[in-house]
């Protein structure tokens, strides 16, 4: 090991083969995760009235934060993509207009690279 580099980050064969199993088994969660989500949850919250949908995205959106509110804009948005255009009008509704425009750089920036 070179002397610059230090003890503290690098990373030796057998670390790094370590790590990549560990980002598999990451990936693995996170895409079971969004299969529960896309299974169940989303399901559940389109049985529930559109008053009931606002008012309980709301809540999230204000639980979450800056940061994982916008992940959950992306997924929200991911959800609608191939649903009736009545849930995508109170997307467009609901959500205000610069987030819906930063929808497609979140996804990007944000969400794909922690959904794999």
């Amino acid at each position: 090991m070179p002397p610059c580099w230090g003890n503290s980050w690098y990373v030796s064969d057998g670390n790094a083969s370590v790590s990549r199993q560990l980002a598999r088994e990451l990936v693995q969660t996170v895409e079971h995760k969004m299969e529960f989500q896309d299974t169940y949850f989303v399901p559940f919250i389109k049985t529930l009235s559109e008053y009931k949908q606002v008012v309980l995205n709301t809540n999230i959106l204000r639980e979450l934060g800056l940061w994982n509110s916008r992940l959950h804009l992306v997924g929200m948005h991911l959800a609608i993509e191939e649903d009736a255009p009545q849930e995508k009008l109170l997307f467009q509704k609901e959500i205000p207009l610069l987030a819906r425009v930063m929808v497609p750089r979140w996804k990007r920036l944000l969400y794909a690279p922690r959904a794999g």
